[in-house]
Order: structure tokens, then C-alpha cells, then sequence
């Protein structure tokens, strides 16, 4: 977290630079205390760089073990980059079965409570 912090104030002072955050194992955090921190958590004071030039992205692959699928998302506020990967959306849709599939299994509160548990303790 405090490494997260120092990149986002030093982000702040670059107007012209986004950050982009890799969470493809944000559920997968391992150890005793381990805890996974998001950079939209740091960027909060921050409100031009969280509106504007923070972009998260997250998938499946790594904390459900679906890299097969290439199912993930991206999390950000900026409208031309959310219009950008709506056009390349267009060429590289998932198609609707597997869309399906996997909101039945994030639907499913208990099993994914369970399946990071199980998946934390081995």
C-alpha cells in the first residue's frame, strides 16, 4: 500500500501520464496478512488523476484459473478511453454463452466467498 500511495502522488504531479493498474490477481493474495489494495483506493484525493488518467484492469484468468476464456474488464471514468475499448470491443466480443457462464459465476455470492477462501488457504 505505502509503494501504491508514493507511484500515485508522484502520478499526480504528471498531467499528462495515465495509470493503468494490473489487478488480474487482485483475489489472489497470498499470506498471513496479506492484503490485496486497489489503486483506485489511493487515488481518491486525487480527483483529476481518479477521473481522468487511472484505468484498472481485471480479468478472470489468474484469480479463477479461465486464462483459456480472455475475459476480463476495465474500470475507468475517462470517456474516450471507455469509447475506445467499446469500438475494439466490437472485433474481440466474448461470446454470449461464455458471458453467461461467467456472470452466473460471479452471481453466485457463497461460491466465490468460498472458492477465494479455499483458494487463499491452499
Amino acid at each position: 500500500p505505502d509503494e501504491i500511495a508514493e507511484v500515485v502522488a508522484w502520478a499526480a504531479t504528471k498531467p499528462n501520464l495515465h495509470l493503468v493498474s494490473d489487478e488480474l490477481y487482485a483475489l489472489s493474495v497470498f499470506g498471513k496478512d496479506a492484503k490485496f489494495t486497489s489503486v483506485m483506493g489511493e487515488v481518491r484525493d486525487y480527483p483529476e488523476l481518479r477521473d481522468q488518467r487511472t484505468h484498472v484492469v481485471w480479468a478472470f484468468s489468474k484469480d479463477f484459473g479461465a486464462s483459456g476464456f480472455r475475459v476480463g474488464a476495465i474500470h475507468t471514468r475517462n470517456h474516450a478511453v471507455h469509447d475506445a475499448f467499446a469500438n475494439l470491443a466490437y472485433f474481440s466480443a466474448v461470446p454470449n454463452p461464455v458471458q453467461l457462464s461467467f456472470a452466473e459465476l460471479i452471481d453466485d455470492e457463497e461460491f466465490v466467498e468460498h472458492y477465494v477462501k479455499e483458494n487463499k488457504r491452499r
